[in-house]
């Protein structure tokens, strides 16, 4: 990848979508301490996933999740998608729908955003090995990340397109999401794209608060 030079200004502009939103307020539009950031610990029910971040290479992704991080927008969030080889032949577990209910009859899960979206960065810059944090955004779209995330649990990932955002990689806590796995997985009829909330973990995987650090 390589690192953003110069005078960084981010553009976040209000998601227009019909879909269910968590609106907050916007990001400041310069990253400024957000740039020291290294690490991002998502707090859960079932342990703390770690994920190490580098902002001179996504400056605008990484100030994104520090103000939604600082608002407490993902806490007591439910993460509402599980993807395992059985239901699509991936393997991740994406969060960041803070509407979600994952109970497999809500049909929006999947859908929510904060309300506003903003541009691809690193996008592809590194394939979806085991372990990489990559935005979510609804398929064929461009510029339209938001809150959502996906952590890949495989390198079988590598198939998935490379237009999605890099946010970083984690460093420990991949044992946590492995375990839900195993539990199973709730299928959710009503959800007719096929993509969104359809396969929310059988158990309950709950965000309780996201901390970003510059340790």
């Amino acid at each position: 990848m390589t690192p953003k030079t110069g005078p960084i200004s981010c553009t976040y502009t209000k998601d227009t979508q019909d879909v269910p939103k968590k609106f907050v307020g916007f990001p400041p539009k310069k990253p400024g301490d957000s740039l020291k950031i290294k690490t991002m610990t998502v707090v859960t029910n079932r342990g703390d996933i770690v994920i190490q971040v580098d902002p001179k290479f996504t400056p605008c992704t990484v100030n994104s999740m520090a103000f939604l991080a600082k608002k407490n927008f993902y806490d007591d969030t439910k993460c509402h998608r599980l993807v395992v080889p059985e239901n699509s032949g991936l393997f991740l577990l994406q969060c960041g729908d803070a509407l979600a209910k994952a109970d497999g009859k809500n049909p929006t899960d999947g859908q929510g955003t904060a309300g506003y979206v903003y541009g691809d960065e690193a996008a592809g810059a590194m394939p979806y090995t085991r372990g990489v944090v990559f935005l979510t955004q609804p398929t064929d779209a461009q510029g339209q990340n938001s809150s959502q995330f996906a952590i890949s649990m495989s390198d079988e990932n590598t198939q998935l397109d490379p237009a999605y955002s890099i946010l970083g990689t984690v460093t420990s806590g991949l044992e946590i999401i492995d375990q839900a796995s195993k539990e199973g997985f709730i299928v959710n009829p009503d959800d007719i794209t096929g993509d969104g909330g359809s396969t929310a973990p059988k158990n309950p995987f709950i965000i309780k608060d996201v901390k970003m650090s510059t340790k």
